[in-house]
């Protein structure tokens, strides 16, 4: 008996990055910092990366034909899975 389900799984990255920027108080170099991410001129890259969290999705989420589907890999094809 296969008692598999679908599990709808929230990941979340995390980049960071630390610009100067020139202001007359810090709520205007804040304000100044999201404009400016807001416009697309300051992009944050793969080397800010910091890391990810993986997060169970309560409720029905998996009805949303919009998520991408991950299958489960075929292991009958004698690869090695880190059984040694």
């Amino acid at each position: 008996m296969d008692d598999r389900k679908v599990y709808a799984v929230l990941i979340t990255e995390t980049r960071q990055k630390t610009v100067a920027v020139e202001a007359g108080s810090e709520a205007e170099a804040r304000r100044r910092a999201e404009d400016a991410w807001k416009n697309a001129e300051c992009l944050l890259g793969e080397e800010d990366f910091q890391g990810a969290e993986f997060y169970i999705v309560a409720g029905d989420a998996c009805e949303n034909k919009g998520l991408l589907r991950i299958e489960p890999k075929d292991i009958g094809k004698g690869e090695s899975h880190g059984d040694a």
